[in-house]
């Protein structure tokens, strides 16, 4: 049995504090230095950023101002706000201000992780070396997930900052009213940040309405603990009756059939690259450790920490939600930018609670770092990122290369249904696109006619050109685009141009594909484009070839079922073109320049309406029909 710790005298506490500080302030700036060399903005900040714009000019949060109907076409109501206010009261525009403001919520969140961690090596009343405490921030502060998911210009860092601070005060003993509103301030602050947070403002109520029948809170204390929840009812009233929905636009646009297929190739990568091994290990260890006390003891320590309990379950199932029916996520791992935080910190109480030595926990949470710096190594080692993917084998010693092809198959596999794309790809797209779009510009048009522009990837185009009617034809703006179903049981899968030039390549028989007879093939065929096929050869043979990029019957059956079942994620809506002929876009750009075109015909307020009510009636229809 160990023996009690001495207390130490006045002169060691302040020395522990100075030590503390100091290392703290340390990582704390080594935090910002790493999020400062990984900053970036992506193409989907800048649809956030015109929603503020058009609300500075006093049209309301909406993608297109009247005639138009208003849609929701952002996912983070709060962080549109503080923009906002940023903009108005600092005069700071959102593309200067959003990766500051953004970085800052993360160094929030690291400092509230910091307190966390300090507060963990006197539990149980026992004291561990503080040097376990930084080695486990010096962990989560070099984790490449957590500190690129401090900017984007998206409200990931202040989702991060709430639910973090959210999920920590669930441990906090001996509910109270204050803990109790201040437990739900960071679920409303969840919440109204990104809509999954609402499951953390459920969580909350619950959990305070069983701390109530338990008497371990007064119910008096729950009513005014619960009061900040008001701000998350009130939000989804006025969304309702503003935008005509109880969920943001994009849910309609992103989410479609439950898709695991994809989630779990997500989850798989995250854990690859985020010492997920050292995470299951631990987790495993003290799984088996308390279940030795009996399933009935386990039982009542759960009631017992109820709060813990939930918000831990809350965390995990959202994670579940998003891996077995979103599919993961367009972004590389923002939706579990969360977890790393999160999952350092139960590792390390964990080992504490195991182990009240210095050598197992220190070694096994700089392990938990080593483990996740592979997510540093990789893109050092592999070429410079493109719009598809660049294999990582080739790059890596040869007893690597099976690892390497098999983690090469599953990121090409999610990169060409544009799930899991990186960011690096995401800020080289942006600087393609500020090289090609004008600066932001100001135009005054006629009233009778309304300037329309239609296109993909409307994000830095919809900021620049701010009086333009922009048709977002991915739908994340767009009701009928986000609601029009492409696909249907009844209809058979058309085959794309490449299973098209692979039903011919083989032309000498040996039922064995090469790169070099699919170029030829593509090249006699006059219904595919030869540098698309050859674009997208190199990706497909990372999946389904061996590797000299081969492909043998088995792997073409492979290749059918694959674009059998293909998708695109927050890519697959296409309404059809009718629908955007019908607004006759008079917009073009040419070079750098804007072009106007006056219809023969004006497109006025009232037709926008009538236009926008029709086909919306035909995409519900569309969709009922599915």
């Amino acid at each position: 049995m160990t023996a009690p710790v001495a207390e130490p005298s006045e002169s060691r506490r302040r020395r522990r504090t100075i030590v503390r500080t100091v290392a703290t302030a340390g990582l704390l700036l080594g935090v910002l230095v790493g999020a400062r060399h990984l900053a970036f903005l992506c193409d989907d900040a800048f649809i956030t950023f015109r929603y503020v714009s058009n609300a500075m000019d006093g049209r309301g949060l909406v993608w297109n101002p009247a005639p138009f109907a208003p849609v929701e076409g952002y996912t983070g109501f709060s962080w549109a706000l503080v923009l906002w206010a940023a903009w108005s009261w600092f005069g700071v525009e959102p593309p200067d201000a959003a990766n500051v403001l953004s970085i800052g919520c993360g160094l929030a969140t690291f400092a509230i992780v910091a307190r966390a961690a300090f507060r963990l090596v006197g539990r149980d009343g026992g004291r561990a070396p503080d040097a376990v405490v930084f080695v486990t921030l010096l962990a989560i502060g070099s984790n490449r997930t957590f500190l690129q998911w401090m900017s984007s210009g998206l409200e990931t860092s202040l989702f991060s900052l709430a639910t973090v601070a959210w999920v920590l005060l669930a441990f906090r003993p001996a509910p109270t009213a204050g803990w109790m509103a201040a437990w739900s301030a960071c679920a409303a602050a969840s919440a109204l940040t990104r809509p999954d947070g609402a499951a953390l403002a459920l969580a909350t109520a619950g959990t305070g309405a069983l701390l109530v029948a338990r008497r371990r809170l007064p119910l008096r204390a729950f009513a005014a603990g619960v009061a900040p929840l008001l701000a998350v009812a009130a939000h989804l009233v006025w969304r309702r009756a503003f935008y005509g929905d109880w969920v943001p636009n994009t849910w309609f646009a992103k989410v479609g059939d439950p898709w695991p297929e994809a989630g779990l190739r997500y989850l798989i990568l995250f854990l690859a690259e985020n010492g997920g091994v050292v995470v299951l290990a631990v987790a495993g260890w003290w799984f088996v450790e308390e279940a030795r006390v009996g399933a009935a003891a386990v039982g009542r320590m759960l009631l017992r920490n109820a709060p813990a309990t939930i918000a831990t379950a809350t965390v995990l199932a959202l994670a579940g939600y998003y891996v077995l029916v979103v599919g993961g996520d367009h972004f590389e791992f923002r939706v579990f930018a969360h977890l790393v935080p999160l999952a350092g910190l139960a590792v390390a109480a964990m080992l504490l609670r195991l182990c009240r030595g210095i050598v197992v926990p220190a070694v096994a949470m700089a392990g938990l770092g080593v483990a996740a710096a592979i997510a540093w190594v990789i893109p050092a080692i592999q070429p410079p990122p493109t719009f598809l993917y660049q294999p990582l084998a080739p790059h890596v010693p040869a007893w690597v290369q099976p690892m390497a092809r098999w983690y090469d198959g599953y990121r090409a596999w999610l990169t060409i249904q544009a799930v899991n794309v990186r960011c690096d790809q995401h800020r080289q797209f942006l600087a393609s696109e500020a090289a090609r779009l004008p600066p932001r510009t100001r135009t005054a048009w006629r009233d009778d006619d309304v300037p329309v522009f239609a296109a993909e990837c409307v994000g830095r185009l919809g900021w620049v050109l701010p009086d333009v009617a922009i048709l977002d034809r991915l739908g994340l703006n767009d009701r009928v685009v986000a609601r029009w179903s492409t696909r249907s049981a009844a209809n058979e899968p058309t085959p794309t141009p490449f299973e098209r030039v692979v039903a011919v390549a083989d032309v000498n028989g040996d039922h064995r594909i090469t790169p070099a007879e699919i170029a030829t093939a593509a090249k006699a065929r006059t219904d595919v484009d030869p540098a698309g096929v050859a674009l997208l050869q190199p990706v497909l043979a990372v999946i389904f070839a061996d590797p000299a990029g081969v492909l043998t019957e088995e792997d073409g059956a492979a290749l059918r079922r694959f674009f059998g079942g293909l998708r695109r994620m927050a890519h697959d809506r296409q309404a059809p073109a009718d629908y955007f002929a019908a607004f006759a876009p008079n917009v073009t750009l040419v070079g750098a320049r804007i072009e106007v075109t006056p219809r023969a015909v004006p497109v006025g307020a009232e037709q926008v309406r009538t236009i926008e009510s029709e086909w919306f009636a035909r995409a519900l229809e569309n969709r009922r029909a599915r």
